[in-house]
């Protein structure tokens, strides 16, 4: 994963995919998951983007995630 956390661009892509709401939930977890492996501040911040989105399950994953990362920029 240490790769693939410095390619700013591959991160940036699945952010995308959290973000749209055209794509089904299923997929957007996927790459929820995906950021959480990650790791990193892009990846942080691709998740916190996501509690703007009007899905109340996908808000309370991105929180789940965020927990289970324990990274120390997380307040």
């Amino acid at each position: 994963m240490e790769n693939i956390r410095k390619d700013k661009a591959v991160i940036e892509n699945i952010g995308k995919i959290l973000l749209d709401t055209e794509r089904p939930l299923k997929e957007r977890f996927r790459a929820l998951f995906t950021l959480r492996n990650i790791g990193g501040e892009l990846a942080i911040k691709c998740i916190e983007d996501c509690f703007a989105d009007s899905s109340a399950l996908l808000k309370h994953e991105c929180a789940y995630c965020l927990g289970q990362m324990q990274d120390p920029t997380i307040p």
